[in-house]
Parts: structure tokens; C-alpha cells; sequence
């Protein structure tokens, strides 16, 4: 969904087998660097010993960023050499207007584009899904709590309509729910001190847990979610084993 987002009307003529397998490219490719940046991640702690760190693992670091670099500039030719024969624009159109405009107030370079594009992939991938799939992994495990909360979508939004951004603030259940996960599941790992100076939460994490609210909603609302099985497999419940590491991701898949 967000590879279509990001570059839909390139890839509008591409098979959907053919952009699943690239938007598999790319989560694994980002996976990958969350596992090389949590092994550097303690290093910045570690003030003037830090370098140890990279010092370690550098070379992986390395990698990964050329391997995603290369990635991301294919992807900008690929709009480039169609940008003149679109009728739509999606976010990587935009952007490269903005790179080519010569009277733009900001300039961006080349690396501002591929950093930018990088970020979105990041953030989809780290934080707003991991929110999105540790809430419906306890909902799953707490039949009660998803119950109210289907309820409460149904008493708020139409039978025939979906969820809206708009609803959110009349769904303060729905809120609760997607607000304790990040408490109990943090997407991002531990912060330093001079990090946290003068602000008391992460800047992103509003944006991350508005599309929480819609994602998580909505896949209620349309969704009867449970685990599949027989007797007392039916009775088992979702992993929610928690992977090793700076970044926490569930042990198994929940798919």
C-alpha cells in the first residue's frame, strides 16, 4: 500500500506480483537496518567511545545504506524518464518538481529526496505498523476489550460507512486502546537524556498514533479477528513474544 502511495502512477502499469516482490525488497531492506542500528544504537550513549560501535559494525551500516541508496535513485530515474507523460502526480512527483524547481525557496538535493523518501519508509515500517499490529495482537488476545471497542465504533459510524478521521475524537475507548500500546510495546527504542531535553514525548508520536487510530478502526470494524483453529487451538492466542534488541518487534509473525 505504501509503495502505491509513494510511486503509484510509475508503478500503475507494473504487476501486482511485481510490486509486492519490490515492496518486499524494501521491508526487508529496512528490517535490516533496524537490526544493524540497534547494534550501534547504545554507542551514542557511550560519548566519546561511540565510535567503538561503528568502529564494530560500520562496515554493515555501510551496506545497508548503499543497498538502500541504490535502490531509491533507480526508483527517481524510473520517475524521471515518465514524468512527462503523467497526467497524476504522486509524493515522488512532487518531490522531484520541488528538486527541479530553480525558484524554489528551500533546495533540495539529491540526498535531501532519497533521505526524505527513506524516512517514509522508515516511519511506516518502525513505528505507526508496529503500533498498529501489537494493538490488534492484544485485541485478539482480549475478546472483551475488542468487543468495546467494535461497539463503540458501531454506536459512533453507520453500518455502511468506514471509519473517518473526523469520528476519532467521539471514540475515546478506541483512543485509550491505541495510546496504552506504545506504553507497553515502545516502537522506538530508549531515548538519551539530551534527547528528551525541553519537550516531554517524541514529535512524531501524534502523527504515528493518528493513523493508528484509523488503521486500527477500521481493521476492527470490517474484520472478525481470531485465532484460527479447532478445539484448543481455537483457545490459543497470539504470540506477543517480544524479539531481542534496542527496537521491539514480535517474535513471530502475527500473518
Amino acid at each position: 500500500m505504501l509503495c502505491k502511495m509513494t510511486a503509484s502512477t510509475s508503478w500503475s502499469e507494473k504487476d501486482t506480483e511485481d510490486i509486492l516482490a519490490i515492496a518486499e525488497k524494501i521491508r526487508q531492506m529496512i528490517n535490516e537496518a533496524f537490526r544493524v542500528g540497534s547494534k550501534t544504537f547504545f554507542g551514542n550513549m557511550l560519548g566519546p567511545f561511540g565510535i567503538l560501535a561503528f568502529w564494530l559494525f560500520g562496515k554493515q551500516v555501510i551496506n545497508v545504506q548503499l543497498r538502500l541508496d541504490e535502490l531509491l535513485e533507480g526508483m527517481l530515474k524510473e520517475h524521471e524518464d515518465e514524468i512527462e507523460r503523467k497526467d497524476t502526480e504522486d509524493f515522488m512527483d512532487i518531490l522531484l518538481n520541488v528538486y527541479q524547481d530553480d525558484k524554489a525557496r528551500v533546495k533540495m538535493t539529491r540526498t535531501n529526496l532519497k533521505a526524505l523518501i527513506a524516512d517514509v519508509f522508515v516511519g511506516s515500517t518502525g513505528t505507526s505498523s508496529e503500533v498498529i499490529l501489537w494493538t490488534i495482537a492484544e485485541l485478539i488476545n482480549h475478546p472483551s476489550v475488542f468487543d468495546k471497542v467494535r461497539d463503540e465504533i458501531n454506536s459512533v459510524v453507520d453500518s455502511t460507512s468506514l471509519v473517518e478521521e473526523s469520528d476519532v475524537a467521539n471514540l475515546p475507548y478506541l483512543q485509550a486502546v491505541v495510546k496504552e500500546t506504545p506504553q507497553l510495546y515502545p516502537p522506538l527504542p530508549v531515548t538519551t537524556r539530551k534527547c528528551r531535553q525541553r519537550r516531554r514525548a517524541c514529535l512524531g508520536s501524534n502523527l504515528v498514533l493518528s493513523m493508528a487510530h484509523i488503521a486500527v478502526a477500521t481493521l476492527v470494524q470490517c474484520f472478525d479477528w481470531k485465532v484460527v483453529g479447532d478445539g484448543e487451538e481455537a483457545k490459543a492466542k497470539v504470540n506477543i513474544e517480544v524479539t531481542k534488541g534496542a527496537f521491539i518487534h514480535t517474535a513471530s509473525s502475527s500473518t
